[in-house]
């Protein structure tokens, strides 16, 4: 685990009912890419914002603040295109294949007209219908026999939010492995680690280094080793849905980011184990500095 630090921002509540910023790029980044640099580190924070929104429940605004990106889907197409290239020259051994479906225009052309039939839609797939076929959450893709390994991870997960000063906020409760809390927190360590070139002097450059180690150690345990899965799963079950074609951009974000970060893609195949049902923990809950992990943003953003 990662100590404790004074990188972050101060505690503080991040509501998550506003929709029309959830998505959209930060002022820095918006500035940047007027001046023809939009940087790496601002097009990643961008897609994980955007993965994460891909599979928000509807009931959190998910299909609000989708409709709103859809009016600004040539800025994530840009994004995604950068990041694309960033990420095979970063690393020789990517295959480009992988990242074909970095492509946020797809999705945003499924997304179904309405939030009613945007939420059908998800309670069909992720809903008890489905009968945790597709689980949304970290630890049902451990062996259910590994029952303390579960809460272990669930713990760890837990703690990498409290080392940044985060919590889910008890408003809004849920387990801290599921998949838009992990990716919110992922664009938050992003967000994190481009604040820091603020800074000129050697403290810029050793909290951009712990930034760095966090989002290498944080997708390395608790991320790349299930989305795989579920990205193939869900694509193949569900080609021409909406959901289908969001996991294959979720597979072709984790494989940019894993070639960004240096990290060993998780070629096996996990088949997940529901053995109770998503509810919120004793790790997720209090502390005066909760936050929505559905809806982090920078402040002001």
């Amino acid at each position: 685990m990662l100590p404790n630090n004074d990188i972050s921002t101060s505690n503080q509540s991040i509501n998550g009912e506003a929709t029309s910023n959830y998505c959209k790029l930060p002022d820095e980044a918006a500035t940047d890419r007027v001046s023809g640099s939009f940087t790496v580190l601002a097009a990643r924070e961008l897609l994980a914002r955007f993965a994460a929104t891909l599979f928000l429940d509807p009931m959190a605004g998910a299909w609000e603040k989708l409709h709103v990106t859809r009016t600004e889907h040539e800025l994530f197409r840009e994004a995604a295109s950068l990041f694309r290239q960033a990420a095979l020259d970063a690393n020789d051994s990517v295959i480009a294949a992988d990242l074909d479906a970095l492509d946020p225009s797809p999705v945003l052309a499924r997304l179904p007209a309405s939030r009613r039939d945007l939420l059908e839609e998800y309670d069909r797939t992720f809903g008890i219908v489905a009968a945790g076929a597709y689980p949304l959450y970290a630890t049902e893709y451990l062996p259910a026999r590994f029952t303390f390994q579960r809460s272990q991870m669930m713990a760890d997960i837990a703690g990498f939010y409290q080392a940044f000063k985060l919590q889910i906020a008890a408003s809004r409760p849920e387990r801290p492995d599921h998949l838009v809390c992990q990716l919110q927190f992922v664009a938050w360590l992003i967000y994190l680690e481009r604040n820091t070139w603020s800074l000129a002097d050697e403290s810029g450059q050793g909290r951009r280094a712990v930034c760095r180690q966090a989002q290498q150690r944080f997708v390395r345990d608790y991320v790349a080793f299930w989305l795989p899965s579920l990205a193939r799963c869900l694509a193949s079950e569900a080609p021409d849905g909406f959901y289908g074609t969001a996991a294959r951009f979720l597979g072709s974000w984790l494989a940019a980011e894993c070639a960004w970060l240096d990290i060993e893609p998780v070629a096996a195949a996990l088949q997940p184990s529901l053995i109770e049902p998503p509810e919120c923990c004793s790790a997720c809950l209090t502390d005066p500095g909760e936050v929505d992990l559905h809806d982090i943003r920078p402040s002001g953003a």
